[in-house]
């Protein structure tokens, strides 16, 4: 079974504050909502979640396959008036088909492998084999989450006037400390239309998420119904 939870967290409070400036520290405490993953295996795989802002309230996400303790969190962090919903998100998966249009909001880490430029890379040095580095144009971003699609099973609706109907949102760096170490994540929020072409892959992406960076808020896919 799996499940969906929504947590309104109080943006103004104290003890909100850390965990919205900070992934890994979010991440920690989400995963104390579970309870631990059996020796040799990383709870990190059962769990996406992400942080969505609004004017007037921000909102915390979780997608997990084990039901959520959410009460400490929300007496500390939480909206006190406004109590965490948790649904079987199962029965929501299976009303989504195949052929079907849906919007979606998807915050993604856009990054890619940086090219191997030989030796150009004595001029620029973070250049290298197996470094990754932002990916900053939105052409670029709309092509990357293309090519996520092909393999998620959905694919973007285009218009004949405005091509891919997506819109790019929030996007920038995000440094936070880890242990002893700093760590950059290049998030992009995309808003638009997709496709579902393959119904099983695509459910799959909606449980496991899409991308890399899923333990610090991103690759967690979210629908609407539209009409086209």
């Amino acid at each position: 079974m799996t499940f969906r939870t929504r947590i309104a967290i109080d943006p103004i409070s104290r003890n909100a504050m850390p965990y919205l400036t900070n992934p890994h520290r979010l991440h920690g405490a989400i995963m104390k909502m579970f309870s631990p993953a059996p020796h040799g295996q990383s709870g990190e795989q059962r769990v996406l979640w992400r942080v969505d802002s609004f004017a007037t309230s921000t909102w915390l996400y979780v997608v997990s396959t084990e039901e959520p303790s959410t009460e400490v969190f929300h007496k500390e962090a939480g909206l006190r008036h406004l109590m965490p919903e948790t649904q079987d998100y199962s029965r929501i998966l299976k009303q989504v088909k195949q052929g079907g249009t849906y919007g979606f909001r998807l915050t993604a880490n856009t990054m890619k492998a940086a090219v191997d430029i030989g030796s150009a890379n004595a001029k620029r040095p973070e250049l290298t084999r197996g470094k990754r580095v932002p990916i900053i144009h939105d052409e670029q971003k709309v092509q990357w989450l293309q090519r996520q699609s092909s393999t998620h099973g959905f694919s973007i609706l285009e218009s004949a006037e405005h091509g891919p109907m997506v819109r790019i949102g929030p996007s920038g760096n995000r440094r936070f400390k880890r242990n002893n170490s700093m760590v950059t994540l290049h998030s992009t929020q995309f808003d638009g239309t997709l496709r579902v072409d393959d119904i099983e892959a695509f459910r799959t992406a909606l449980v496991s998420g899409i991308g890399r960076g899923k333990a610090y808020g991103l690759g967690l896919m979210s629908l609407t119904p539209v009409s086209i």
